[in-house]
């Protein structure tokens, strides 16, 4: 009888997948959630940033993992003067959140929902932990790349065109002046009202001499 006694039999129970961490290979995934973990070892703070995918390749389906990124933590860390251990992993959780699609304008507004549901595909690689006597193996992701690119479009520059160059206005030649037509009609009266036929019809008035005074013949004053 084992140490959690004949109740329970662990050998029949089914195997959870969600624990394990994925082989190497390449990986369509999906975002399912992103939250912050944080806590407290060995009296050290610690803090994580958790992304969490649902995987899927020809030999697996809907497995979930999760990612974590660690951040910067604990009493000693002074956002205006980082480490460079905090710079380091501030940068990957940056890289991180780039990666998935996240305005670089607006990293410090991000909210966890802004990467909610974000689906394409990495690879999934193994690394071995280069410390002496650390026996350790890291799971890392490479080379996402994301279905739709969330990534702002870029703004289109206008061509200019030249200016059209400036050529002389063409010199323009007077128009000829009709000449009258050899069967052109006569000015006749018919084409002017009646009053004015009138007076230009009418004779002039005859002028006659002012008349003398008439003279008697002789000496007046005799």
């Amino acid at each position: 009888m084992g140490f959690f006694g004949e109740e329970l039999d662990l050998a029949s129970a089914p195997d959870i997948t969600g624990f394990s961490d994925p082989d190497a290979g390449i990986y369509s995934f999906e975002v399912t959630g992103a939250q912050l973990k944080k806590g407290e070892k060995n009296g050290a703070a610690w803090k994580f940033f958790e992304i969490s995918y649902l995987l899927n390749n020809k030999n697996v389906e809907d497995k979930k993992w999760s990612e974590s990124l660690g951040m910067p933590a604990g009493a000693d860390f002074d956002p205006h003067n980082p480490s460079k251990r905090d710079e380091q992993q501030l940068g990957y959780l940056k890289a991180r959140l780039l990666a998935l699609g996240v305005d670089p304008a607006g990293l410090n507004d991000f909210e966890p929902d802004d990467i909610q549901g974000v689906t394409g595909t990495f690879q999934i690689v193994k690394t071995k932990s280069k410390k002496e006597g650390d026996d350790r193996e890291f799971t890392n992701i490479r080379s996402m790349k994301l279905n739709e690119e969330k990534a702002a479009k870029p703004v289109q520059a206008v061509a200019r065109k030249a200016p059209a160059k400036r050529t002389a206005a063409p010199v323009q030649k007077p128009a000829p002046v009709a000449e009258a037509a050899d069967d052109a009609p006569e000015y006749t009266t018919e084409d002017v009202p009646d009053e004015a036929v009138a007076e230009e019809a009418a004779p002039a008035p005859a002028r006659t001499a002012p008349k003398r005074p008439a003279t008697v013949s002789g000496n007046p004053f005799a």
